[in-house]
């Protein structure tokens, strides 16, 4: 290894071989999730600027960095008011110290003038002088190493390229999908960081109501549990999910700035909090995974905290509390369409009574539970209901 200074001075430390897979950086890493941003509207900007405003040290995407044929990354990316502030190398014109903007490619990032190639032409990834062990030799899926975790990021989109004939969980025999899915579980195995993060576009689980090659792509569930992984990010559906399944928290990303997607009447098995009213992103905190461990928020772009999860050593779970602080509310759906119900808050409390909408009605007991009555309404599908939340006080809401 050599240690390494910027124009600003910053050390930074340029390794190879073996030694990038020795090391481990003993910081907690405070980082922002972002998927389907790629838009260039208000939406995108104003998640941006939430983005920006939390002070993370680097940016993850789960995909689609631009979104329509027509879109390019400068305009989509690059702008002062976008992301530029965390990137540097490749075409991206902008002068970060360390490059620390880490997307991957979506079903948009295929689509354009010159496809794939653009991509690959704009980014530079993960970047110079960043640590890695530059064993996939390629732009489109890769692995590094910030704080104390280790990320490894997969290109989806190509290997569904090539991946038509692939039935649920037998595999296939292409070499895009075979050569990341080999590449994945050696580097997994090699890894000695505290947390292990995947992410890609296309989601393993996923209750997205859209048709069109949305929802849960099976052909992504590997066996992730045993290969050590602790979360995986995904999108490609624009909305917000939280799935829980064989010990590995899987999350949908996908609300930073594209049109909304519904949401089907059926959760996914193993989901535990769906989200699409509002556009968004996740910030996350990991520390040590015996204490405080990997801190996980979702906020919309108005600084709503929408969701609350934290994973340690004994798996992740909802900070639980017996008091309900200001400005808690729900939402409900009944045959597609969306009621806001406000609830006047108190604590602590014993429980809370929402109004009730037409037959339908949602009681809050104290501990998070959730019960659900619905009357006259049996023709017309189903009842969902969605706590959203602005402070750090949780209410678990299980579906039935």
């Amino acid at each position: 290894m050599r240690d390494l200074r910027t124009a600003e001075g910053a050390l930074v430390t340029a390794m190879s071989g073996t030694d990038r897979m020795k090391f481990e950086e003993a910081e907690d890493a405070r980082f922002a999730v972002i998927g389907c941003y790629g838009a260039d509207n208000t939406a995108e900007r104003n998640v941006a600027a939430l983005v920006k405003s939390w002070g993370v040290d680097f940016v993850i995407t789960t995909g689609d960095n631009r979104i329509g044929k027509h879109s390019q990354y400068e305009n989509t990316v690059g702008r002062s008011y976008y992301y530029c502030d965390f990137m540097s190398g490749g075409a991206t014109g902008c002068y970060a110290a360390i490059n620390s903007f880490y997307p991957v490619p979506g079903e948009g990032d295929y689509y354009g003038r010159d496809g794939i190639l653009e991509y690959k032409y704009y980014f530079d990834l993960p970047g110079d002088h960043v640590r890695a062990s530059g064993t996939s030799r390629s732009d489109l899926y890769y692995d590094y190493i910030r704080g104390n975790v280790h990320f490894f990021a997969l290109d989806s989109e190509g290997m569904l390229q090539d991946t038509l004939d692939c039935v649920g969980l037998l595999g296939c025999a292409n070499p895009v999908y075979d050569m990341q899915r080999k590449w994945l579980e050696k580097q997994l195995k090699r890894s000695k960081s505290e947390w292990k993060v995947v992410y890609l576009s296309h989601s393993p689980y996923s209750s997205s109501g859209e048709r069109h090659f949305h929802g849960s792509n099976q052909v992504f569930r590997w066996p992730f549990e045993k290969w050590g992984v602790d979360v995986v990010f995904s999108a490609h559906d624009h909305h917000y999910e939280r799935v829980h399944h064989k010990e590995v928290l899987y999350i949908v990303s996908g609300l930073g700035g594209a049109p909304l997607h519904r949401l089907w009447h059926e959760a996914v098995e193993g989901s535990e909090f769906r989200y699409n009213r509002n556009h968004g992103a996740l910030l996350v905190t990991a520390g040590k995974k015996n204490e405080e461990g990997m801190h996980i928020q979702f906020f919309t772009h108005e600084g709503d905290m929408i969701d609350d999860v934290i994973c340690t050593h004994a798996g992740c779970a909802e900070p639980r509390s017996n008091d309900i602080m200001s400005s808690a509310g729900a939402q409900i759906e009944l045959a597609g369409a969306s009621i806001e119900v406000a609830a006047a808050t108190r604590t602590p409390i014993a429980s809370i009574v929402l109004s009730s909408i037409g037959a339908a009605s949602c009681i809050f007991w104290a501990g998070g539970a959730c019960g659900f009555a619905a009357s006259g309404l049996v023709l017309l599908g189903f009842l969902r209901c969605v706590i959203r939340r602005r402070s750090p006080a949780s209410l678990l809401v299980p579906f039935v």
